[in-house]
């Protein structure tokens, strides 16, 4: 195998031949790819373009193209200007089984974010409010923690209709509801939205003191978000892009620019996930990430730079509360999902 690829292209990266040679498995050189320190070479695109070539049903399921041009993106395209850094928010979006997390999610976060975290925003269902008031802090400053309770943010008669709608999915639709909406909300300069099962583990600027920020496009393509925004078009333009990737830096007055398709108004949101989702689609739309991420990239070309992701999914169970093992992937690695699922 070394030998054909050596033939077919003349300046490989030998870094790579060395560990493909040792890995068996191409999984672990897909994971190997997103190490936040490496980017595809020459070899890559032909080992990928060789298995694409012999192996029609894996090119259907994975777009190496794509996985090929987020993972050479830079992985700290801002400079950090020590004392300059804007201060940001921290917003968690948490169901009842994650809440078991916060402690050690929130510090990580605390620990791997250059720009100051001033405010720690956890939005949970009504029936855990108490519950998340009496988790024991290990990090200083815990007044900058503030609970809240998601049927304070989104109105009765909106939660109603989306109950209606999409009875077991109700949760997951709301939740997108509370992140962007309370973004939107904020005066903040930067709100700093995280997934409650995703964990930092690299220093990184989210956010430059000119109001530039990263976005980090993700390898996941889901059409029906994009179908989805495509009637609200032209506002959203061209997404070649995705950005699905557990945790974005929204600007709040972006955020309020990016929703201005439906005039700042949660029941004109309301009305046109109505009239548009996909019926019968798992996941029918994206109204967080995607919709800040697409607006941005759309009108505010001067206000973002794009980032390597550097997400890997990891099984829960494995490293819950071990700092050790988390720590262990820090290495190579910006974050880790801990999806329950896996």
């Amino acid at each position: 195998m070394q030998i054909i690829l050596v033939q077919l292209v003349p300046n490989l990266l030998w870094m790579d031949v060395e560990v493909v040679m040792k890995i068996h498995f191409f999984t672990k050189y897909v994971e190997y790819l997103t190490h936040k320190q490496v980017r595809p070479g020459i070899l890559s695109n032909a080992i990928f373009t060789i298995r694409a070539t012999f192996d029609a049903n894996w090119k259907l399921v994975f777009d190496y193209r794509r996985f090929l041009i987020i993972n050479k993106l830079p992985n700290q395209p801002l400079g950090a200007v020590f004392g300059q850094q804007p201060q940001i928010e921290l917003l968690l979006v948490t169901k009842s089984k994650d809440i078991e997390l916060l402690e050690l999610v929130i510090l990580n976060a605390l620990q791997n974010s250059l720009n100051p975290i001033s405010l720690i925003k956890i939005i949970v269902p009504e029936s855990d409010v108490e519950r998340a008031k009496e988790i024991s802090w290990s990090f200083k400053d815990c007044n900058q923690v503030l609970i809240l309770n998601e049927n304070s943010i989104i109105p009765e008669s909106v939660r109603n209709r989306l109950k209606e709608e999409f009875k077991e999915l109700y949760g997951w639709v709301l939740a997108q509801y509370l992140k962007i909406w309370t973004v939107a909300e904020s005066d903040s300069s930067g709100v700093l939205v995280l997934d409650a099962d995703t964990i930092l583990l690299s220093p990184r600027l989210f956010l430059d003191s000119e109001g530039k920020q990263i976005l980090m496009p993700s390898v996941e393509y889901h059409k029906p978000y994009y179908d989805f925004l495509d009637n609200a078009q032209p506002f959203f333009g061209e997404m070649y892009n995705s950005f699905i990737s557990h945790h974005m830096l929204m600007q709040p007055h972006l955020a309020r620019k990016a929703l201005s398709f439906c005039n700042n108004s949660l029941d004109e949101l309301t009305s046109f996930v109505l009239k548009f989702y996909e019926k019968g689609e798992k996941s029918p739309f994206c109204l967080c990430f995607e919709i800040y991420a697409q607006y941005v990239i759309t009108h505010e070309k001067n206000k973002y730079e794009l980032a390597k992701w550097s997400n890997l999914s990891v099984k829960r169970d494995k490293i819950i509360s071990n700092q050790k093992i988390i720590s262990s992937y820090a290495k190579n690695f910006n974050s880790i999902s801990l999806h329950s699922w896996l």
